[in-house]
């Protein structure tokens, strides 16, 4: 074969190879906003369809194909968002409820992001809520804070409701210092499982990861504090063993979200601390558990995965503001929420975390392009060989 041909042919090679890996990568990186520059996504669920659907701060729920093109958006914001057993979402947040106040709301979406319901939930005071579960009835479970109903300064407040958003029961957990909980989900047993921070020094700098458990009504089976110096736990999971996994941030950082240590907690069934890691700078609000055991979680603008026993597997540091949830998608990757220059964002890496700098139209014309100087590198050696013989 001749070098031009030669030449030629590897390079059509090439694009034939690429072009196909480019399309089935699955990664991408995409921000959604209207230009407030203070949009910031909180809650991400991958949908019934294979899309994701994603809300937070700035009035904007957006839903999206399994690509992130946007196939719609509602003016709705949420701490918290779920796929619900109809296939819609649940959202919860809290609403302004007077001078100085606001309420635990509750919203029911459907499939298509119309709003099918509404309820708010609270008292006199401020009561904000920040996570929620859909329970084996139908119904939902909301947590939060409550200065309403709280003993002296904030509880936890956990609002149980039937499946149309009308209470059936709450409870408050708590002392005469500041207490909170961002966290809840259904344990295997049917209970309740709360993840928040309970305050020691009753001065706001002073505070503890505080797992509380309870049983199918909320009345506590037992609770737990953990402290590394000055924590706070946004998020729990129930693991496979049967034990529990937490993440936060750890030192006086988390009230400002800058210099606060990712922190990382396993406990066995009963609350009992196996191992503590705490990973640079950052916090932690969201963790998921994969099949092997190991962890994946997300803290400041890196994504980490970790062994079993928290030792680093890999990490990734990605060009965001921050983090705040992750989760493990269909197909084996992550999709990762949260903020970029103001705006929602949201991006789709592959299994070791890797999400590509450019966009993949833009290494689809780089292939166009260097096919394109092949043909005319051809043509003009082509046309050398004959003018020189």
């Amino acid at each position: 074969m001749q070098p031009e041909n030669l030449f030629f042919t590897s390079v059509v090679l090439l694009v034939l190879v690429s072009c196909p890996v480019v399309a089935a990568s699955e990664m991408w990186s995409q921000t959604y906003g209207g230009g407030t520059d203070d949009e910031e996504a909180y809650a991400l669920v991958e949908a019934s369809d294979g899309g994701y659907a994603v809300t937070g701060d700035g009035m904007l729920f957006v839903k999206t194909d399994e690509h992130g093109n946007v196939e719609w958006t509602r003016a709705y914001e949420g701490n918290s968002l779920i796929v619900t057993s109809d296939g819609g979402y649940a959202m919860a947040c809290y609403t302004p409820a007077g001078f100085n106040s606001c309420d635990f709301q509750l919203r029911k979406i459907g499939a298509n992001g119309n709003l099918e319901w509404s309820k708010t939930y609270g008292g006199p005071d401020t009561d904000r809520a920040f996570s929620l579960v859909e329970t084996p009835d139908g119904g939902f479970a909301v947590v939060g804070d409550t200065y309403s109903f709280a003993e002296l300064r904030s509880d936890c407040w956990l609002v149980k409701t039937d499946r149309y958003g009308n209470m059936e029961w709450n409870r408050t957990y708590g002392g005469p210092q500041f207490d909170a909980a961002h966290s809840v989900i259904v344990t295997s047993d049917g209970g309740f499982m709360i993840a928040g921070y309970k305050d020691y020094q009753d001065n706001w700098v002073g505070a503890h990861f505080w797992l509380i458990k309870t049983d199918t009504y909320g009345n506590m089976l037992w609770n737990k504090t953990y402290s590394n110096m000055n924590d706070m736990a946004y998020c729990v999971i129930e693991t496979m063993d049967g034990g529990f996994a937490v993440v936060g941030a750890t030192a006086a950082g988390w009230m400002t979200d800058t210099s606060a240590g990712v922190w990382v907690v396993k406990t066995d069934e009963q609350g009992n601390m196996e191992w503590n890691r705490t990973y640079g700078d950052g916090m932690a609000r969201a963790i998921v558990e994969l099949s092997d055991g190991c962890y994946v979680f997300a803290g400041g603008n890196r994504l980490i995965k970790t062994d079993a026993s928290g030792n680093i597997v890999w990490s990734s540091t990605y060009d965001t503001e921050t983090i705040n949830s992750v989760i493990q998608t269909s197909d084996g990757g992550y999709a990762l929420a949260g903020s970029l220059n103001g705006d929602f964002w949201l991006a789709k890496a592959d299994e070791q975390g890797v999400i590509p700098e450019f966009p993949s139209w833009i290494i689809l014309l780089f292939f166009l392009a260097v096919t394109l100087f092949a043909v005319v590198f051809k043509k003009r050696l082509t046309h050398v060989r004959r003018y020189s013989a």
